[in-house]
């Protein structure tokens, strides 16, 4: 389902999340890690993509400081212009902070 939508609304970035989500809970970490990279790389200031990687990174084992140091910088220059407006966007706000509680806390210890 996730996979035609996003072949239907090639532009929607919520459903190549959804699809590479697919792959990471089947357990098929390499595709899912290859997956959000190439979002990453068309998507640069998605906070989304940046906690998987993040966080599939620290599961895999594999060096994720570059994706921290570029979270940490969207979130403080992103997230405080979200909150000012409301926190306006409805869905895609809560899909980020719903993610937030996992990551955030870890984010937040190994930055200091």
């Amino acid at each position: 389902f996730f996979q035609r939508a996003s072949q239907i609304q090639p532009a929607e970035v919520k459903w190549r999340l959804m699809v590479t989500s697919c792959y990471r809970r089947m357990n098929a970490f390499q595709k899912a890690l290859e997956l959000y990279e190439q979002i990453h790389k068309e998507y640069p200031e998605n906070v989304e993509c940046l906690r998987y990687l993040v966080a599939l990174c620290k599961d895999m084992g594999l060096p994720y400081d570059q994706y921290q140091g570029k979270l940490g910088a969207l979130e403080r220059s992103v997230l405080p212009t979200a909150a000012r407006m409301g926190g306006g966007g409805g869905g895609g706000g809560q899909l980020t902070r719903a993610a937030a509680p996992s990551g955030a806390a870890d984010q937040g210890q190994s930055a200091a």
